[in-house]
């Protein structure tokens, strides 16, 4: 777009306002996404601290703490699969605030529920809603600062998702000794009210995707889907990516959501010393989704920097697993060392479905990623608890080692893999 200056209609020169909206739109848009997986986060990772109360009011095993946890990342995996074709089809303004709603009614039932059915309604609703978060905030990021940018710019989303986090995990080990389980619920629903107005006015699409958008005419809803979803999982490097950020992220998250807690408390320590250390998987993150982009880039490889930060991961939870001699601080070094790594990991993989995929099909490539996350991670959250109630281990200390064993059972046949496409 041009002005016409004060000297003469030929004498025009760019006008920077339009630049200058356009980029403030672009961060706006940016902050709202962030907003939202930071509120999905907490209401995530607080179940960690949370199943305490809800476990005595309901009676409940380890084994049905594992699978109430379960319940909303299997919910989140299955949803999140085709969240990301809904993206590309309807724009992040609808599609988000579709998920900030699922999330403020599960956190309602949840929070009122007087049946084991009810608690699993409200955990399912909460999953579904917050299945929109990565693959939305990545959909944001994409569609207003390009592939190239992608890495840092959601790297750097993802750094202040995480330190929010933790922080707020940390609020909720305070306000769990003030507050009931039942009423901390009720507070993040309320919390997701503004977050919701937030989406609804501050969310645009930009021209480009709008004309995209247009320009697939008025197929139907499934057949849009299915050809979203085909489109990305035609590309291996989508798919390898998705091996490796889904391994990575059920790794830390295992830990994250129930099992860290539950390590450090048969270990000695009290509730919220235990939940402080967890904290530090979320901050680990933060520092880890920016690291391993500029890890990629100074090696020139996605793949091979991803991989490097998986076996940091592994190396720390053996850690982690193996040695229970550890005081406060050195148990707060390897959960962050654990954070830092399999967050890295698993971050890279929206990195390079956001290189690979094309334009129309890139939020169901992040759909993918996702979905590979909260999959493995759904079915191995109650492994450990699954072991214990059998008896088939001794104690939480020898459950904890299926993470370590998942880690290694991945990153073998990926660097296996590499060399061999490297030979050729």
């Amino acid at each position: 777009m041009t002005e016409t200056a004060p000297g003469g209609p030929g004498d025009a020169r760019p006008d920077p306002r339009p630049i200058r909206a356009g980029r403030i739109a672009a961060w706006l848009v940016w902050i709202v996404g962030t907003a939202f997986v930071v509120f999905k986060f907490f209401n995530q990772s607080s179940y960690a601290i949370l199943s305490f109360g809800v476990a005595r009011t309901f009676e409940l095993s380890l084994e049905q703490v594992g699978w109430l946890g379960s319940v909303y990342t299997l919910a989140y995996a299955v949803v999140t699969f085709f969240c990301g074709s809904l993206f590309d089809r309807y724009g992040g303004r609808r599609v988000l605030a579709v998920g900030v709603a699922f999330i403020i009614a599960g956190a309602t039932i949840f929070s009122t529920a007087q049946t084991w059915p009810a608690l699993l309604a409200g955990q399912a609703l909460m999953g579904v809603g917050g299945s929109f978060g990565f693959p939305g905030l990545a959909y944001l990021v994409r569609e207003n600062f390009g592939a190239l940018r992608f890495g840092i710019v959601f790297g750097v989303a993802q750094t202040v998702a995480a330190f929010s986090g933790a922080m707020l995990q940390q609020l909720a080990g305070l306000l769990i000794h003030t507050h009931s389980w039942r009423e901390f619920l009720l507070m993040q629903a309320a919390v997701g009210v503004p977050i919701l107005l937030a989406v609804v006015f501050l969310v645009r699409p930009t021209e480009a995707s709008a004309r995209l958008r247009e320009a697939r005419g008025t197929t139907g809803l499934a057949a849009s889907v299915v050809r979203s979803v085909r489109g990305a999982l035609k590309s291996r490097i989508v798919l390898e990516a998705a091996l490796v950020s889904g391994v990575t992220f059920a790794a830390i998250s295992g830990l994250g959501i129930v099992w860290g807690m539950r390590l450090l408390e048969a270990r000695g320590f009290e509730p919220t010393a235990a939940n402080s250390i967890s904290a530090m998987i979320w901050m680990g993150i933060g520092g880890g989704a920016p690291a391993v982009a500029l890890l990629a880039k100074a090696i020139k490889s996605h793949m091979r920097a991803s991989l490097a930060f998986s076996l940091g991961a592994l190396i720390s939870v053996v850690a982690i697993a193996g040695w229970d001699q550890g005081g406060m601080t050195q148990y707060m070094v390897l959960f962050f060392l654990y954070g830092f790594f399999g967050g890295g990991a698993s971050m890279s993989g929206y990195t390079m479905a956001a290189e690979a995929a094309d334009s129309a099909v890139v939020g169901s490539a992040f759909s993918v990623i996702t979905f590979a996350g909260f999959a493995i991670s759904g079915l191995m959250l109650p492994i450990p608890g699954y072991l214990l109630d059998r008896g088939v281990v001794a104690g939480i200390e020898a459950a904890i080692w299926v993470y370590p064993a998942a880690l290694a059972l991945m990153i073998v046949p990926m660097v296996a893999l590499r060399r061999g496409a490297d030979a050729r």
